[in-house]
């Protein structure tokens, strides 16, 4: 008996101090680093610092391989006004890799035009990774300094804004 209530107390014990400090799909950092880099269609690179124009910006990290991701682009119309009504702005970043660039700009041919006109690619991932970013989708409101004032995983919803 003596040995099970053991056995017990150190599976608790050890699955605590094992869990102790981490999370699942919050972002480790307080602000964004400005001077990473990503890249446009026309394989341009952009620092964060130009992409942050409004005082609040919306950033939503997504794939076309995540399920969430799409339903969430392709119902985002809704959105767009709240999101201008608030003064914010957008920018989308793409996690598909290089070779699916063809697939990810057909898809956004699908889409509300501005999600196109706002995509940036993070083609290797680094990114994501720097961010410690590990599900998709997960939007970040951003001020103009790149603080991070909100961490939002799953699909961004106007009662979430």
């Amino acid at each position: 008996m003596f040995l099970i209530v053991f056995c017990f107390f150190f599976l608790i014990l050890s699955t605590y101090f094992l869990n102790k400090g981490t999370s699942t799909s919050q972002p480790s950092f307080q602000s964004l680093n400005l001077e990473m880099k990503l890249e446009d269609s026309m394989q341009g690179l952009h620092g964060l610092d130009k992409l942050l124009l409004k005082e609040k910006t919306i950033i939503v990290f997504w794939a076309t391989w995540c399920d969430p991701c799409i339903d969430e682009l392709q119902n985002f119309m809704p959105l767009m006004s709240k999101i201008s009504e608030k003064g914010y702005g957008l920018v989308f970043i793409n996690y598909d890799g290089k070779e699916n660039l063809k697939k990810t700009e057909a898809f956004l041919k699908t889409v509300d035009p501005t999600i196109a006109t706002q995509n940036y690619f993070d083609f290797n991932g680094a990114v994501l990774g720097e961010l410690g970013i590990s599900s998709l989708p997960t939007s970040l409101i951003v001020d103009k300094s790149g603080k991070i004032q909100r961490v939002i995983s799953g699909p961004l919803e106007e009662n979430l804004l």
